[in-house]
C-alpha cells in the first residue's frame, strides 16, 4: 500500500496551514508555539513563514524546517502536543485510493464530528417544527 502524498499546502491565518493529501483529506496544521523556535523565527523574520512548499512527500520552507507526511500524520494521531492538527475530507480533491491505516485514523474524528452536526441539525429541525405547530 502506498502512503498518501501531499498535493497542496497553503497558509491560512497566523500559524495555520492547510495540507491537502492525495486521499482528499485536508489537515489543518497549527504550528503555534513552534514560532518561537529559531528555525521558525528566522522564517518569520525573512517574511517566508506563510510560503511553505511541497514536493509531495513533505512540506518544507527553503533553508528551513520540513515535515514529512508520516510526521504530519503522527501529529494528527497524537493530537498534536505542541502542534495542533485536525483533519477534514475535501470531496472535490478526492481521488480513488486504496484504504490504509492512515485513512482509519483520519476518518474517525471526521465521522464523529459529522455525527454530532447531524444530531444538532435534526434536533433544531424538530424544535422548529414544534414551534411552528404551537404558533398556529
Amino acid at each position: 500500500m502506498s502512503e498518501a502524498r501531499i498535493v497542496n499546502v497553503e497558509a491560512f491565518d497566523g500559524d495555520c496551514f492547510g495540507v491537502t493529501l492525495s486521499s482528499g483529506h485536508t489537515i489543518l496544521l497549527e504550528l503555534g508555539g513552534r514560532a518561537r523556535e529559531l528555525s521558525f523565527a528566522a522564517l518569520i523574520e525573512r517574511g517566508v513563514f506563510d510560503k511553505p512548499q511541497t514536493d509531495g512527500e513533505r512540506i518544507f520552507w527553503q533553508d528551513g524546517p520540513a515535515f514529512t507526511v508520516t510526521e504530519i500524520l503522527a501529529m494528527v494521531a497524537q493530537g498534536g502536543g505542541d502542534l495542533q492538527a485536525s483533519v477534514s475530507k475535501n470531496k472535490e480533491a478526492s481521488t480513488p485510493a486504496k484504504k490504509n491505516a492512515h485513512d482509519i485514523v483520519i476518518n474517525t474524528p471526521v465521522v464523529i464530528i459529522l455525527g454530532l452536526l447531524f444530531s444538532a441539525g435534526a434536533a433544531a429541525f424538530v424544535i422548529g417544527l414544534k414551534k411552528l405547530k404551537t404558533s398556529k
